[in-house]
């Protein structure tokens, strides 16, 4: 469920890089804000809907996304006459159940809310960089992805996993993200594609996740609303 969600973090200064590559870092992550620059400004991205299916294994399910900034997310995946709702408000992180004939509403433990926290920063990964300090940030090369240059920018989080950042040198779009764990192993790859601009900001409407070679979910979006005017009571905790 969680490994469909982009997961989103914040960067931080470049102080442990040579010149040349603080210098190359800093464009490379300008070009990005410029990009989605929308997503700062008083008339830019404030609230977005998201709809699509995803595959996990044989399963297909329908999902709606939903996300309010400042840090509200609301996610339903859902199939027949059953579905299952993560929600979180900025302080609680929630789940509801929903069957043909009744539902469960628990509040989620302290992990599964982190999950949420980070799926909820709005801004996204490269927007704001340097304004945080308690990350590090550096280049770590050029690569090439879908015979596509990009830039690898890797985020270590202090008391975080570290994870790495494919930026499109042309087009300053995420094509690949990885997560690895304390060890340095990579536990999980997300492949982002088909790209649409929507009310001029980019979405990528085909995501994949793999574990190794293993592809473990596939999603396909059908339809984003920008600004849709979601209100805040709708990610708060529902009634048991």
């Amino acid at each position: 469920m969680y490994k469909l969600l982009l997961l989103l973090f914040t960067l931080s200064s470049a102080l442990s890089l040579g010149q040349s590559d603080r210098y190359e870092l800093w464009v490379a992550l300008e070009r990005f804000s410029q990009t989605y620059g929308g997503g700062l400004d008083e008339a830019g991205l404030k609230s977005v809907l998201i709809e699509g299916q995803i595959t996990q294994g044989a399963e297909q399910y329908d999902f709606i996304l939903r996300k309010r900034s400042p840090n509200s997310i609301r996610y339903t995946q859902s199939r027949g006459g059953r579905s299952i709702t993560f929600g979180y408000n900025g302080a609680i992180g929630w789940q509801l159940i929903t069957g043909e004939e009744d539902s469960q509403v628990r509040i989620l433990d302290k992990s599964e809310t982190d999950i949420l926290r980070e799926e909820a920063d709005f801004e996204g990964p490269l927007l704001r960089n340097f304004e945080s300090y308690s990350n590090r940030i550096r280049l770590v090369r050029s690569d090439r992805i879908d015979n596509e240059s990009v830039r690898v920018i890797e985020i270590d989080r202090i008391n975080q996993q570290k994870v790495c950042y494919y930026l499109s040198e042309q087009r300053n779009f995420i094509l690949m993200r990885e997560q690895f764990n304390s060890k340095g192993e990579c536990i999980l790859t997300t492949y982002y594609r088909d790209y649409r601009l929507i009310n001029n900001l980019p979405f990528a409407f085909e995501v994949e996740n793999f574990v190794d070679e293993d592809r473990i979910s596939s999603a396909k979006i059908s339809r984003v609303v920008v600004n849709p005017g979601v209100l805040s009571f709708y990610f708060e905790k529902p009634n048991d």
